[in-house]
């Protein structure tokens, strides 16, 4: 008879509790008996309403995939696609997420903490900062098509302005947001500036006071470099209206962008006054090597349905592609631990396996029964 089912109110998930794979009874060979192949259920996602759909071809950061809050069953580290829904709510609350990742799909829910939001155009928070793409993003509300969000101000940033510690908030609309970091973005532009090349620099090293309009109330107070590295800083005067001045300055996370007195920046000297500037290399792109290939290595001709195993709980979390290596450790049983090949991806979280059934896979090309240990 089938194991009862569960009801999980929470997340309307059906859960089986039936004996593990291992437990299958069998004859007196070890070759699993004729009973009928356990049922699993598959993984129902739960379904709030959703303030914003958001989609990536990469994230930034490793994050764990869960059945439910607090159940993990998958930490990845890298996707080739990815599908976020954030749900309308008065705070943070799990994303509904669903990603391939070398031609495997998986489905879950992750912690809003986990998945940090990245500007994909330039807006400005807390009157003065506008964050670039590789800062990380927190989201505290949402409701259709728009998100409150949170921002921490690096120690950078810090060193350059005093009188705002942060948290930075704002309110944009989602197409504001995304999942992975930006490359084609101007911050300068997107404040005015014709060009990001800097032409002018700190008239001297006391605090300058900088306000969100011109002659407005003094929002913050900007520390310039010391005299000596002065002519390195990039500052970009962006508009003028006497005696103020606009101007922008790059601190690499933020673009601080207010008023100041005319007085206060002044133009850069000659070139070749200056001297040549010291080049700043690339971020290298770590790459991730070939795993080791596994003995007993076969695939499918047809994705096969991939389960995940944490404590008695077992459900369909996703698919293997076809063509992708996958090799088990036994034949005995229909339920079968299993191990993807050269795979870097993701992983199985603590506590947790993935699993396929035998009925899926035994007639896959190279598929094959281990050798059977000999009895003592």
């Amino acid at each position: 008879m089938r194991p009862a089912l569960t009801v999980l109110a929470c997340t309307g998930l059906l859960l089986a509790a039936p004996a593990r794979a291992q437990d299958t009874p069998g004859d007196a060979s070890g070759e699993p008996s004729a009973t009928p192949p356990e049922a699993i259920d598959k993984l129902v996602l739960p379904a709030p309403p959703v303030a914003c759909t958001l989609t990536a071809k990469t994230v930034a950061a490793s994050f764990t995939l869960e059945l439910r809050p607090g159940v993990a069953y998958a930490t990845i580290n890298r996707v080739d696609a990815i599908d976020a829904k954030l749900p309308v709510a008065t705070k943070p609350a799990p994303l509904v997420v669903k990603l391939t990742a070398q031609d495997v799909k998986l489905e879950g829910v992750v912690d809003a903490a986990a998945l940090p939001l990245h500007a994909a155009r330039p807006f400005v928070a807390g009157d003065l900062f506008v964050p670039g793409p590789s800062v990380s993003i927190a989201w505290t509300a949402a409701k259709a098509g728009q998100v409150d969000v949170s921002m921490e101000i690096d120690a950078t940033t810090k060193g350059a302005i005093a009188g705002v510690t942060g948290p930075l908030r704002a309110t944009r609309p989602c197409a504001d947001l995304s999942l992975e970091q930006s490359s084609d973005f101007d911050r300068f532009r997107a404040v005015g500036a014709r060009s990001a090349e800097a032409r002018h620099t700190f008239a001297g090293d006391a605090p300058i006071s900088i306000a969100a309009k011109p002659g407005g109330r003094t929002t913050a107070q900007l520390r310039p470099p010391s005299s000596s590295s002065n002519l390195l800083a990039n500052v970009v005067v962006i508009q003028k209206k006497k005696p103020w001045a606009r101007i922008a300055y790059d601190t690499m996370d933020f673009l601080i962008v207010g008023w100041v007195r005319e007085g206060d920046v002044r133009p850069l000297p000659p070139a070749d006054l200056i001297g040549e500037a010291f080049g700043a290399g690339g971020l290298g792109q770590v790459g991730v090597g070939e795993g080791h290939g596994t003995r007993g290595t076969f695939t499918c001709k047809q994705a096969v349905p991939l389960i995940a195993e944490v404590g008695v709980e077992r459900l369909i979390v996703g698919s293997v592609g076809a063509g992708v290596g996958m090799s088990v450790d036994t034949t005995v049983g229909d339920l079968l631990p299993v191990r993807l090949a050269s795979f870097s991806s993701f992983e199985a979280a603590a506590g947790a396996q993935f699993l396929v059934r035998r009925s899926d896979v035994e007639r896959c090309p190279g598929f094959d029964a281990p050798a059977k240990k000999r009895g003592r």
